[in-house]
């Protein structure tokens, strides 16, 4: 069903059978036994493939994170080739490259194109990041090629937040499964023959870590990041300067949509670009002066009503890969001080050019948002 042309109460309760049907995909799959895994990934891949409908688009994406968050070793091999084959084909055929600043697409010949796209940013969203390496080049070289060919929003956007999340994915520190045992236990051939007998119950429920495996970074996945940022990250930074020369060189008058549009496409890409950066290194912060503080909680005015420069203080170093003094932490910071250069440079174009262009501006409040 089309959700748009739904009234809200059904909207609403149709957005709940997503919500159910995608949570009991994943708590099936987590349980399931080795043996349906062909038949698993035959299913879900056909149901993939088989269809493209906008109206389908979230309800599908639910079910392919479901799949890849429970069976990664099954769902990236089956899908990651297929959506990035599909999308490059999509792509060099033009589509998507229609200057569109709707997040809502009113072209039905970026169906398949969006629909692959979102398929391929919830992949990447799996619970295995090592398992992502293998499949960095052919990623990444379909997002460099959506950034550079399209200027539809719903797909730039898309591609942006694939790179985000792949990013995540391979740096950040969370459970790997979410089976009820520990991998030693579900391994076990009692637990293979009897693991009926362990429904509704946890047997490590006495052990202090639950053994839970978590997701560490690994050297492969650090240098894999690194060089995402350096081939995909980067550069952005070079292409909107040459933007902004392009557009600042031209008459106030002349500048065209489509320039309006690349530059809406910048923003968005530095915008998730410097998510990227903000998980591999700390925020830089200025040291708090000892005494002025303790001046501040002198007079009792209670943490909520501390100024902001206070009440934030320094965050905690936790769950960073780059450590400060480290020659990966300063080149991280470089690239970060080097969007904060090019987002004032845009800052000062669009008040001298370009006021009136209501969706530029609102993106690159959120580039500095972000960036702060």
């Amino acid at each position: 069903t089309n959700a748009s042309a739904l009234s809200p109460s059904s909207s609403s309760s149709e957005f709940g059978l997503q919500m159910m049907v995608s949570h009991t995909t994943e708590i099936v799959l987590l349980q399931c036994s080795e043996r349906y895994y062909p038949m698993v990934t035959r299913l879900i891949t056909d149901f993939a493939t088989s269809i493209s409908s906008l109206s389908a688009v979230e309800g599908m994406c639910r079910i392919v994170q479901a799949f890849a968050c429970a069976l990664p070793e099954q769902a990236l091999p089956a899908l990651v080739p297929l959506s990035c084959e599909r999308i490059t084909e999509e792509v060099n055929n033009d589509i998507g490259s229609q200057p569109s600043l709707s997040m809502h697409t009113q072209s039905h010949s970026e169906t398949t194109l969006i629909w692959y796209a979102s398929i391929l940013s919830r992949l990447v969203n799996c619970q295995c990041g090592e398992l992502l390496v293998k499949y960095k080049d052919q990623i990444c070289a379909t997002i460099k090629l959506m950034l550079e060919k399209c200027l539809s929003r719903q797909v730039y956007q898309l591609a942006s937040s694939t790179l985000s999340r792949m990013v995540a994915t391979m740096v950040m520190i969370y459970p790997e499964r979410g089976h009820s045992v520990s991998s030693e236990m579900w391994a076990s051939t009692e637990f293979q023959q009897n693991h009926f007998r362990y429904w509704g119950q946890h047997p490590e429920i006495d052990s202090e870590s639950f053994k839970i495996e978590w997701h560490v970074a690994g050297a492969k996945e650090i240098d894999c990041v690194l060089d995402i940022v350096r081939s995909v990250v980067r550069p952005l930074v070079g292409k909107m300067d040459d933007l902004l020369d392009t557009m600042r060189d031209s008459p106030t008058n002349n500048v065209k949509n489509i320039d309006n549009v690349r530059m809406h496409r910048m923003l968005v890409a530095l915008r998730f670009g410097v998510h990227c950066l903000g998980i591999l290194i700390p925020p830089p912060c200025r040291e708090v002066d000892a005494e002025e503080l303790a001046k501040v909680i002198e007079e009792d005015n209670g943490a909520y009503d501390m100024p902001a420069r206070y009440r934030l203080g320094k965050q905690v170093d936790a769950g960073y890969i780059f450590a400060e003094g480290t020659a990966e932490y300063h080149e991280i910071l470089t690239i970060r001080e080097e969007i904060g250069g090019i987002v004032a440079r845009a800052l000062a174009y669009m008040a001298e050019s370009s006021e009136d262009n209501v969706e530029n501006i609102k993106a690159l409040i959120l580039l500095a948002q972000s960036y702060m």
